[in-house]
C-alpha cells in the first residue's frame, strides 16, 4: 500500500512538473532567402566618410535598379559612447526621357559616389557624419535576397580604407586585397529595356528536315528561322535573342535591306511558337511571334513552314533565298484493276470481263441419251422426235404428218372413197366430188341466127310475164297462211 501511494505521488509530481515547464508550440519555419547577386566588388572609405562602393551583378539575369539599396553603417570609435548609426542609398535613379526601367545587367557594375567619383551611375552626395565615429560596414540588399555585408575596423577606416574583392579562377571570391583608392577601372552601365516592335519578322521555318550526311554543310539539314529584311535599312540583331518553346539562341550581327538572316535554333517537331526577345528576356517583341505547324508526320519531313502573301504554308525549304513553294504534285496514275484468271473450263467474257463456263466444248457437256441430240443453240439434250425408230407405227389407213409426226387417215385412198359420178372429179384439197370444170367453149347444136326485131317479139314478151304471173301465184299460194296473218295485224293497226 504504501508503495502504491509513493507511485501515485511521484507520477503528479511529474505532471507538476510538465504543467510547470510550459507547453511548445509549432511555428513556421523562417523563410530562406537566397544570398544576394549584386555584391560589393570594391569600396573606399576615409575614417568616417564612405567615398564611394563598386557594386556588381554576380548572377544570371538582369536586376531592376530600384529594387536595390545600399546601406552605410558608422559606429562611435573606442572611448565614446557605444551607439551605432546608420543611413541608407536607394539605388533609384530618374529613368530616362522614355521613362524605361532602368537595369542592372548580368557583369554589369554600378558605382555608388558619396561626392567623390564625377560620372557615377549613382550619387548619394553629402553625408551628415556622426561625432567620433568611423564607418563600419557597407551593405547592400534587393527584395527577396539576404543582403551582402562587408565589415570594416576602426584599424582600417582610420587608415583610409580601399578594397577589392581579389578573384579566383570562376570569379571574384570572398576575399578583399587593397588597390588605389582613385583607381576605378570597371566599366559601369544600366541596361534600359527597348520599346516598340522589332522591324522584322519571322518569314520561314524549318522544324523536321531532310537526313543528311554529318558533314553536310546545306542549312535545309538543320532546322532554322528566317528573317527577310524588307526596310530600306540596314537592321541589327545585337541584344536580341530567339525563342523557340524552351530553347534560346542569343543574336547578333546585321542584316542589309533586301536581303535575308537566317538563325540555328533547336525546334520542336510537334509544332509551336517562335518569337524574338530582348537580350535578357524581359520584353518579346509582339510582331514577331510565329505559331508554326506540327512537322512531325513523315509526309512533313523535309518541308518548312513558309510565308506566301499574307498567308502561311508548307514549302521546299530555301534558308538563303526567298521562299519556295511545293512542287505540284504529280498525276495520279489511273488504277489497273487486277483480274482474277478465269478456270481452264471458262472464257472470259470481253463486254463483261466475266468468267463464264465454256459451253460450246462438247468435252466439258456431259453427253446426250441415245434418243436425245444436242440444240446447237442452247447446248441443252433433246429427244429426237423426227426419229422414226422412236416413234409408234401408224395404221395401215393412215400416213405420218411430217410437220406433227401424228398419224392421219388415208383420205385420198381411192379404195375408200365414193367414185365420182360422170362429169365430177375428185378436189384434191377436200377429196370432194364437184362438176368438172371445162376451160373451153362447149360448141352449139344449132346456127346461129340474127335477133327478131322487139315489135315483132311481143309474143315472146307476153309468155314471160305470162311465166312471171304463175309464178308470183304459186308464191302467194305457198305464204298463204303467213300473209294473212300479216294482214291481220296491218287491220288491228289501222282500226287503233
Amino acid at each position: 500500500m504504501k508503495r502504491f501511494i509513493l507511485e501515485v505521488v511521484s507520477i503528479l509530481c511529474l505532471s507538476c512538473a510538465a504543467v510547470s515547464a510550459g507547453a511548445a508550440t509549432i511555428s513556421e519555419p523562417p523563410v530562406f532567402l537566397p544570398v544576394s547577386p549584386l555584391i560589393i566588388s570594391a569600396y573606399s572609405v576615409q575614417g568616417d566618410t564612405p567615398r564611394y562602393i563598386e557594386l556588381y551583378n554576380d548572377g544570371k539575369t538582369p536586376l531592376k535598379a530600384k529594387d536595390w539599396a545600399v546601406t552605410v553603417h558608422w559606429q562611435n570609435v573606442t572611448g565614446a559612447p557605444a551607439t551605432t548609426t546608420s543611413l541608407t542609398a536607394q539605388l533609384f535613379v530618374p529613368q530616362g526621357a522614355d521613362k524605361r526601367e532602368l537595369y542592372i545587367p548580368p557583369g554589369g557594375y554600378v558605382v555608388v559616389s558619396f561626392g567623390v567619383v564625377d560620372g557615377a551611375l549613382v550619387q548619394v552626395g553629402e553625408l551628415e557624419l556622426p561625432d567620433d565615429a568611423f564607418v563600419s560596414g557597407l551593405e547592400v540588399g534587393g527584395v527577396g535576397h539576404r543582403p551582402y555585408v562587408r565589415a570594416i575596423t576602426e584599424a582600417q577606416a582610420k587608415n583610409d580604407d580601399t578594397k577589392r574583392l581579389n578573384v579566383g579562377a570562376t570569379g571574384y571570391t570572398t576575399t578583399y586585397g587593397d588597390v588605389d583608392k582613385d583607381k576605378i577601372y570597371q566599366m559601369e552601365r544600366f541596361y534600359e529595356v527597348p520599346e516598340g516592335d522589332f522591324p522584322l519578322a519571322p518569314i520561314e521555318i524549318l522544324a523536321n528536315p531532310k537526313n543528311c550526311s554529318p558533314v553536310a554543310t546545306d542549312l535545309s539539314c538543320k532546322e532554322y528561322v528566317k528573317f527577310y529584311n524588307h526596310t530600306s535599312q540596314t537592321v541589327s540583331f545585337e541584344n536580341t535573342r530567339l525563342r523557340a518553346g524552351s530553347s534560346v539562341a542569343a543574336l547578333g550581327g546585321e542584316v542589309k535591306s533586301g536581303h535575308y538572316a537566317t538563325f540555328m535554333i533547336s525546334l520542336p517537331n510537334g509544332g509551336g511558337f517562335v518569337s524574338l526577345e530582348d537580350i535578357y528576356g524581359i520584353r518579346t517583341y509582339e510582331n514577331t511571334v510565329v505559331e508554326y505547324a506540327d512537322a512531325s508526320a513523315a509526309s512533313k519531313k523535309g518541308k518548312s513552314w513558309a510565308l506566301f502573301d499574307g498567308a502561311w504554308d508548307w514549302a521546299t525549304p530555301n534558308p538563303g533565298g526567298p521562299n519556295a513553294p511545293l512542287p505540284p504534285a504529280p498525276p495520279k496514275a489511273a488504277k489497273t484493276k487486277t483480274l482474277t484468271p478465269c478456270r481452264a473450263d471458262q472464257y472470259r467474257n470481253p463486254e463483261t470481263n466475266r468468267c463464264k463456263l465454256i459451253a460450246s466444248a462438247s468435252s466439258s457437256l456431259k453427253p446426250c441419251a441415245a434418243n436425245q441430240y444436242r440444240n446447237p443453240e442452247t447446248n441443252r439434250c433433246r429427244l429426237i422426235s423426227s426419229a422414226s425408230s422412236t416413234l409408234k407405227p401408224c395404221a395401215a389407213n393412215q400416213y405420218r404428218n411430217p410437220e406433227t409426226n401424228r398419224c392421219r387417215l388415208i383420205s385420198s385412198a381411192s379404195a375408200s372413197l365414193k367414185p365420182c359420178l360422170p362429169g365430177q372429179e375428185r378436189n384434191p384439197a377436200t377429196n370432194r366430188c364437184r362438176k368438172v370444170v371445162s376451160s373451153a367453149v362447149p360448141g352449139a347444136d344449132f346456127g346461129v341466127t340474127d335477133t327478131p326485131d322487139a315489135a315483132k317479139n311481143a309474143v315472146g314478151w307476153l309468155a314471160f310475164v305470162g311465166v312471171g304471173a304463175v309464178a308470183v301465184g304459186y308464191g302467194a299460194w305457198e305464204w298463204r297462211r303467213e300473209l294473212g296473218e300479216l294482214g291481220a295485224r296491218l287491220g288491228g293497226m289501222l282500226k287503233k
